[in-house]
């Protein structure tokens, strides 16, 4: 998770959660969507193209460790990240927190393991009522766009889309104004190929719901 949103998502819940002046926010509610993709990439022969890449150093930053996971931030000057948020929802990255302060300066790539297997994690959220006065509950956001550059992983220097479609798990049956809501990514459409297999788990670190895919890139590469 990226840990300056991390830091404004809490101070936005704790803020909205002592503000009754809508009538809307209530104790305990949770005043945005999580959406989380881990992704796993691979060269055309198979090769797995994150295995080796260089992490920040986690004695001063955010790092998740257990027996069967690690999520751990990806060195940032290896890659961009820009998120691409659908006209008419609030981007997270642009607006100034409702806690005050700056806007998060930039979304972050990390290093999952998971049972083993590498992936890349990319967390994003929105407001799940409008902005910024909160007195109406709106739906998730259906589509998001990852814009990444990554050298190491992609060998190029361009810009390489990941087209994501997302959806609130048909399962949930909760009251979601006041629950951590589960949201799946059900589609992703990568180097003109659509990916709808996806799994869905409800034990990723911090946010708990996540989903996760595997991308084959068009070629083969000899740099490791």
């Amino acid at each position: 998770m990226n840990t300056k949103l991390l830091i404004c998502l809490t101070s936005i819940w704790v803020f909205c959660s002592c503000d009754k002046s809508s009538g809307k926010i209530e104790d305990g509610e949770y005043p945005f969507y999580t959406y989380t993709l881990y992704l796993n990439i691979l060269d055309a022969s198979g090769n797995d193209r994150i295995k080796g890449i260089e992490i920040v150093d986690t004695t001063n930053n955010f790092a998740f460790y257990d027996a069967e996971h690690s999520l751990v931030p990806i060195k940032h000057d290896l890659y961009t990240l820009d998120i691409v948020f659908p006209e008419g929802s609030t981007n997270l990255y642009i607006v100034e927190p409702l806690s005050g302060g700056q806007p998060m300066n930039h979304p972050e790539l990390f290093l999952y393991n998971r049972n083993g297997y590498n992936y890349i994690g990319i967390d994003v959220a929105s407001y799940k009522f409008t902005w910024p006065d909160l007195e109406e509950i709106i739906p998730p956001v259906g589509k998001f766009v990852f814009q990444v550059t990554c050298p190491y992983i992609f060998g190029d220097e361009a810009v390489h889309e990941i087209v994501t479609w997302w959806e609130l798990d048909p399962n949930f049956s909760k009251n979601y104004e006041n629950e951590l809501t589960p949201i799946y990514c059900h589609s992703i459409e990568f180097e003109n190929k659509e990916i709808t297999n996806l799994a869905n788990v409800d034990d990723s670190p911090f946010w708990r719901y996540a989903s996760i895919a595997s991308l084959t890139l068009d070629s083969t590469f000899d740099d490791r």
